[in-house]
């Protein structure tokens, strides 16, 4: 028993280090700061956006959570523009998950799925690379995982029907590396800019 509570020599480093607290709120600060400015530039765009896209969030604030037990890891998370109404959405979510890439996800499920399948599978052939399809179990998975999230340029389309055909969701994920975290704002709506000519055709 006595041996479970001891310390190991970095556990003790790390709770010894006065730094590292302090530290951690100025990072989260400055990422909240990065994910406002993205809300503000998607916020900029989709009051220019044409009507269809009041069914995806516009009026809505925008809201930036905050966790910090993820796997045992702090996040922030936007979602915007987003529709909650139980088994329907329609999310586009922007995760900051500490020491890992940042993702951006577009969530549908229910009628919006059913709606926007269809575009996405006739879109497929023409997405960049980046873009990602999920066959996960469920959606609510945030950090990468490149067994379970085929590149959609190079994946059929028989196969992403199978896919869509097993699960209730369709989810779509970009990541952009740790090191670039400056670039959420832009990187992030620009995705969101392509994700509207997969669900809306091109403007």
């Amino acid at each position: 028993m006595k041996d479970e509570i001891q310390l190991t020599d970095r556990e003790r480093a790390v709770f010894a280090d006065l730094d590292f607290m302090p530290l951690k709120a100025k990072v989260w600060e400055k990422m909240e700061r990065l994910l406002a400015q993205l809300r503000e530039a998607l916020n900029l765009h989709l009051q220019t956006s044409p009507q269809h896209f009041a069914e995806a969030g516009i009026g809505m604030e925008g809201k930036i959570s905050r966790g910090e037990n993820y796997q045992t890891y702090a996040y922030r998370v936007l979602d915007y523009p987003a529709v909650f109404e139980k088994d329907d959405l329609f999310v586009f979510r922007t995760v900051i998950l500490w020491g890992r890439p940042m993702g951006f996800h577009l969530i549908l499920s229910g009628r919006y799925k059913t709606q926007y399948e269809p575009l996405f599978l006739a879109a497929a052939p023409r997405l960049p690379e980046k873009f990602l399809l999920s066959a996960q179990s469920h959606p609510w998975i945030w950090e990468p995982e490149p067994e379970k999230q085929l590149p959609i340029d190079r994946t059929s389309g028989e196969m992403l029907k199978k896919i869509l055909s097993e699960r209730d969701f369709l989810k779509l994920s970009v990541y952009l590396p740790l090191e670039a975290y400056a670039e959420i704002p832009s990187f992030g709506l620009n995705t969101w800019q392509q994700i509207e000519k997969i669900l809306f055709g091109e403007k």
